[in-house]
């Protein structure tokens, strides 16, 4: 999925005017210029690869890092933590793209850029408090595992498989909420998944929800924890109403137990879970 797909700009306009209604700071101006670099960029004269950047490109990241230098400036009770991460993005993306058309970036662009993150993630700190992102919640209630992380028989296909996340029983139309503070990178149909939600949490940390029977948040939308951002449902590739739940880690999957609060099951005769901090 493209940077714009997930922020649900689908045209231009959308791209100006799509603001998530539950944050009445976010900027227009800071929408206009993130679709400015982004049109930019695809606009640079290609060069061999691995060949210096080109003195335009160098200006237009000059010209983009100097309207987040005044985004910077605002009150810390004015800040958007939705056009905070909408800038994150984007450089995290333009850098990635551009290390794999030029050489190195040169140093004095490559150190404002560095500094930018970090005044961004302190502004963050700041005006939202820290972010402790291990502090997960169980996306439904109450919490009953009926199928764990790792090898089983799959339900439908009846062969060893390794299920990804958890399963967790759920009555068709159940609220499902937001397992933690979040960017929603999409939120539609995919395939066997059925109706599906995937969050970002964090740089390295992504949630996943399927087999929704509806879906309540849109692509671009800022979910805060304990939102409800879809009913439980049996979409896909299902044989029940449930919950299916998903955790990554730098790509990886793992065992959502692990970040989640302690629970009782009639397998597990003591608490467990909690054990580990989501990365930042």
């Amino acid at each position: 999925m493209s940077f714009e797909e997930a922020m649900g700009w689908s045209d231009s306009r959308a791209r100006v005017q799509g603001l998530a209604p539950d944050d009445p700071n976010a900027s227009h101006a800071v929408a206009e210029a993130i679709n400015t670099f982004v049109v930019q960029s695809g606009a640079t004269p290609s060069v061999p690869r691995g060949a210096p950047m080109p003195t335009e490109r160098v200006t237009q990241w000059t010209q983009f890092l100097s309207v987040v230098d005044l985004f910077l400036e605002a009150p810390h009770t004015k800040v958007s933590l939705l056009d905070s991460m909408r800038i994150q993005l984007r450089i995290e993306d333009a850098m990635n793209t551009d290390g794999q058309r030029y050489g190195d970036i040169e140093t004095e662009l490559l150190a404002r850029i560095h500094l930018t993150q970090k005044d961004l993630s302190r502004q963050r700190s700041l005006a939202y408090g820290p972010r402790r992102h291990g502090a997960l919640i169980w996306p439904v209630s109450p919490v009953l595992v009926t199928s764990p992380f790792g090898e089983r028989i799959h339900p439908i296909r009846g062969e060893a498989s390794f299920h990804k996340g958890l399963d967790l029983a759920a009555n068709t139309g159940q609220p499902v909420i937001a397992a933690a503070d979040g960017f929603v990178e999409y939120a539609g149909p995919h395939g066997g998944h059925g109706n599906h939600i995937q969050i970002r949490h964090s740089k390295t940390a992504v949630s996943r929800y399927s087999h929704l029977q509806e879906i309540l948040v849109e692509s671009g939308m800022m979910v805060h924890q304990g939102d409800t951002i879809g009913l439980a449902g049996s979409t896909g590739d299902s044989t029940g109403p449930h919950l299916h739940f998903q955790l990554a880690i730098n790509d990886d999957d793992v065992d959502p137990i692990a970040y989640l609060p302690a629970i009782r099951t009639p397998s597990a005769p003591v608490e467990y879970g909690a054990v580990h901090d989501l990365v930042k």
